[in-house]
């Protein structure tokens, strides 16, 4: 497990000159990202919420923005995937050529039905109370070879998550105690606290004044809801600095785990599918009641 974890580090780091025209391409995305949703957010922060114009119009720029970062997220996973890829099979990538790969229909089809499968699942945990919350984490822990599949196999829409389901629910008998889907459980705890150990640390400035003016907003005594939502809105010479450095240090971990699952992906194909020369030798040497 261990070498599985620290493997995705080592290609990474011996690949970084070819990587550059990934990581471009992935950084104009996660800019684009951060910059419309500053945008969005100082729109929306100005408006009265006492107004049921603004207020309106404030829960539109709202949905604008929740659906403008979930598709602005999801290529940039694609482009990192389709990166990491071209550059783990040493064929030579630019920053326009991977966004074009990444654009093409068996991702694309894979995303959408990625999207619609969480949708789903975030319709049936509201209409059910939170109780629905079960089936997503549990369909959450089998969809993530979606993007590996559609990129080295050329399977997309459902198919793709078919076949990740497929394999991630496949587990070697007389291998680890861990199987396909505890080691996805494992990667998400890690790549989550990566992650967030590197959103916290440029995100410090703005964790104390956020603090500071909080607790001024107590002394002053204020009820109003439009004084404390613009005391507590921290200035854009702040905030638009900590969301780009967050936006470059977030892509680290994203290219972590998509060669993290580009890796179990392929691991899983040459075992299930034997053609991996180990796995092949230990069927060849089980004793006669283990050979399946």
């Amino acid at each position: 497990m261990a070498d599985w974890l620290d493997a995705p580090i080592g290609k990474l780091r011996r690949s970084r000159t070819a990587l550059v025209p990934t990581f471009t391409a992935g950084l104009v995305l996660a800019l684009t990202n951060t910059i419309l949703g500053h945008l969005l957010g100082s729109v929306s922060s100005g408006m009265n919420p006492a107004s049921p114009a603004d207020f309106a119009v404030a829960g539109l720029l709202s949905v604008s923005l929740v659906t403008t970062t979930v598709a602005l997220t999801t290529v940039l996973e694609m482009v990192l995937c389709t990166g990491v890829d071209a550059v783990e099979r040493r064929r030579p990538t630019t920053a326009l050529g991977v966004v074009q790969d990444a654009l093409r229909k068996p991702l694309v089809t894979a995303a959408v039905a990625r999207l619609m499968i969480h949708l789903s699942l975030a319709i049936l945990t509201i209409c059910t109370c939170g109780l629905g919350l079960v089936a997503w984490l549990t369909a959450a822990l089998y969809l993530p070879l979606i993007f590996p599949v559609a990129v080295r196999e050329q399977v997309g829409g459902l198919q793709a998550a078919l076949r990740s389901v497929n394999l991630l629910a496949w587990k070697p008998s007389g291998g680890p105690w861990y199987g396909s889907v505890d080691r996805v459980v494992i990667a998400y705890h890690v790549v989550a606290a990566v992650g967030y150990a590197l959103w916290a640390l440029p995100n410090v400035p703005l964790l104390a004044w956020t603090g500071a003016a909080f607790f001024e907003l107590i002394a002053s005594g204020s009820t109003d809801l439009t004084v404390a939502q613009q005391a507590l809105t921290p200035p854009a010479w702040l905030s638009l600095p900590v969301g780009l450095l967050s936006s470059v240090l977030g892509l680290l971990p994203l290219m972590y785990s998509q060669q993290l699952y580009l890796d179990l992906h392929q691991d899983l194909r040459n075992r299930r599918e034997g053609t991996d020369l180990h796995a092949a030798l230990d069927r060849m040497e089980a004793p006669p009641a283990d050979v399946p």
